[in-house]
């Protein structure tokens, strides 16, 4: 029979499933809202971050609660401490969708600026990296959180190929300054989501091998 620690842990699962899967939705949405110039959508985004916001502050207290009621140990301990960092990551990816979709509704408010960029490439990277780190959590798969890991190289590549194109139009259309620079941050929060999911992916492969690999290394704690 597990005990009373091992089933509060498999309810601490659940509730970090369920807050990556709302910072998932959200990011999801606020890049529809981009794409198709969708105001209702981007609002939503927004409104919807208390949410997230809210489900970080309960799991924060449930982990901290179990780190002192039962002291936990190794593996138990090793789950809880990286699940609080993961929880802050994912409310951070939260918070950046939201400011994507503060960035769509000023640029629903601006005249067209008329510029093509190429951004697929990045949306679709940063999207994948979103889901895959998710995953790798869900199912402590190490090997899938450093191939997330080591997306995150294309994601920050791809962004700044495509700040790069946007500061070039910015010199070709000043007078569109305003609405560029809201694609530019917009770039720049799809690059630090992909930071987020590097984060989380570290912390997996901490989960399930006790491995610190933050700073481009490897590390082993002697107590684990």
């Amino acid at each position: 029979m597990p005990s009373h620690l091992e089933r509060q842990i498999e309810r601490l699962k659940n509730e970090v499933i369920r807050l990556g899967t709302r910072a998932e939705e959200s990011v999801q949405k606020s890049l529809r809202a981009m794409e198709n110039r969708d105001m209702a959508l981007a609002e939503q985004v927004i409104a919807e971050d208390r949410l997230i916001d809210e489900l970080e502050m309960d799991l924060e207290e449930e982990c901290l609660k179990l780190l002192a009621l039962y002291q936990p140990v190794a593996t138990d301990l090793r789950y809880i401490v990286s699940v609080l960092k993961i929880n802050s990551d994912l409310e951070n990816i939260g918070d950046q969708a939201k400011k994507i979709g503060r960035r769509v509704l000023s640029l629903c408010n601006q005249p067209a600026h008329g510029q093509v960029f190429e951004r697929t490439k990045l949306i679709e990277r940063a999207s994948w990296s979103v889901k895959h780190c998710l995953d790798a959590m869900f199912n402590l798969d190490a090997e899938l959180a450093r191939k997330v890991i080591d997306a995150e190289a294309q994601v920050d590549e791809l962004s700044e190929e495509l700040a790069a194109q946007i500061q070039e139009a910015m010199s070709r259309a000043p007078k569109h300054i305003g609405s560029l620079l809201d694609e530019l941050s917009i770039c720049s929060h799809l690059e630090q989501i992909g930071d987020y999911t590097k984060k989380i992916a570290e912390d997996v492969v901490y989960m399930s091998e006790a491995k610190i690999i933050r700073h481009g290394g490897i590390h082993v704690p002697k107590h684990h």
